[in-house]
């Protein structure tokens, strides 16, 4: 049985083994790091690197190595730094290998470390995982494409999301978020309004929630009116208007006014879905464009 299994609650177990490396020394040592090596917990792993690193240097090659591996990113990022030390590299090759294909678990470590060092040119090795049916190879090769060519690809960020794992649809919202333009917005709307998925529409809610002021209130309420007109739900309409009355709490510290443009599609959007918000929310945005008109 481990040494640490009685101590249970993470910030135990990552004492005790903070207290070993202080009282511990030669072979009991570094027998106890050998079997915490693949602990469960981060922190763990972690503190038996330092182990390996400051105490048993000459043996340290190895678990750095597998660390390269490792579903932390923190890890990974301390495993390649101490390993260039060392005089190692190749990292990058590696990863590529792995991320080829293979054991899924294999093939996910690579997408992992392309997502940390990756290039440009590594976007086509990473594609096809996009439409693996692992929802976390997915999710990894969406991170792994948003850290090589997020631009380059934005129509697959679009497209995945309406992944139908939540977690994975919030990952390509938050890539997407990055670098949008009209084009993108109007993809996004298109998607707000086709898609089978609940999550998806919330997730693309929280895009057009974190735009500038006036483009925030367009958006908004051009999903407003698309939820009137094609999906008709509670729930949307009380997060569009939990949104919008954020949108109108912060109108002190705007100094902006709205173009010819939005202001003409907020003014058909409310006209169309008045009746699906509180009467003095409307007011409230009616009084604001008048205002800063």
């Amino acid at each position: 049985m481990s040494w640490l299994a009685g101590f249970r609650p993470i910030n135990l177990r990552t004492g005790a083994i903070e207290a070993a490396g202080r009282h511990l020394s030669g072979n009991a040592l570094a027998d106890l790091a050998a079997s915490h090596r693949a602990d469960p917990h981060r922190m763990v792993r972690q503190r038996v690197l330092e182990i390996y690193v400051q105490r048993f240097p000459h043996q340290a090659l190895t678990p750095l190595s597998d660390a390269l591996l490792d579903a932390s990113a923190s890890i990974r990022q301390y495993a390649r730094y101490y390993l260039e030390q060392m005089g190692e590299g190749g990292f990058l090759k590696r990863y590529r290998e792995l991320a080829e294909g293979g054991e899924t678990r294999i093939l996910q470590a690579g997408l992992r470390g392309l997502g940390d060092i990756g290039e440009p040119r590594d976007a086509q090795l990473i594609l096809p995982h996009l439409a693996s049916p692992s929802s976390k190879t997915r999710r990894l090769a969406l991170r792994a494409l948003g850290h090589v060519a997020p631009a380059v690809h934005r129509e697959h960020f679009l497209a995945a999301l309406e992944d139908e794992i939540p977690s994975n649809s919030r990952m390509a919202a938050d890539i997407v978020s990055e670098d949008l333009d009209d084009s993108s917005l109007g993809r996004l709307l298109n998607v707000y309004i086709h898609t089978r998925h609940h999550h998806t529409r919330a997730v693309v809610l929280q895009i057009f929630d974190n735009l500038e002021f006036w483009s925030r209130l367009e958006y908004l309420l051009r999903a407003a009116t698309a939820s009137h007109d094609h999906h008709p739900h509670p729930e949307l309409n009380e997060r569009i208007a939990g949104y919008l009355t954020h949108w109108a709490s912060r109108v002190n510290y705007v100094y902006t006014t709205p173009s010819a443009s939005q202001r003409e599609s907020v003014e058909a959007s409310l006209g169309a879905v008045s009746a699906d918000f509180p009467s003095g929310l409307v007011g409230v945005i009616r009084e604001i464009l008048e205002r800063k008109g």
